[in-house]
């Protein structure tokens, strides 16, 4: 039986915030870390200029599609991974930015746009 485990990984913005708010439910992946069923990814969003943004996501495996099991749609080594969020988050109204945590101000102002969240969600 194989033990759950906990993936880092990195994951690009256009990426990283459709899996924050529950509307990405896959990932595709190198198949060079053993992915199982069960396992958890915790995906760190990064930028190829910038490095790691501080944001991250812990999603769970729920499906594998290995690549030897796709009918040719992924190419050799590469597997398609059904994940489940069990925490999605809420965006910002006005500029689509994670509210959460440290990316958003305590009094309801949005970290990028600097808006009023709370206002457009009323």
């Amino acid at each position: 039986m194989n033990s759950i485990r906990m993936h880092e990984l990195k994951i690009l913005p256009e990426f990283f915030v459709p899996v924050w708010n529950g509307t990405k439910t896959f990932e595709l992946r190198d198949d060079d870390r053993d992915f199982n069923v069960g396992d958890w990814l915790d995906l760190n969003e990064w930028t190829e200029d910038g490095g790691y943004t501080g944001r991250h996501v812990k999603v769970r495996v729920v499906y594998k599609l290995p690549s030897g099991r796709a009918m040719g749609l992924l190419p050799d080594g590469v597997c398609a991974l059904g994940i489940s969020n069990p925490c999605p988050r809420r965006l910002c109204p006005y500029c689509g930015y994670p509210l959460c945590g440290s990316v958003s101000m305590p009094d309801g102002i949005c970290y990028k746009c600097g808006r009023d969240w709370k206002e457009g969600m009323e």
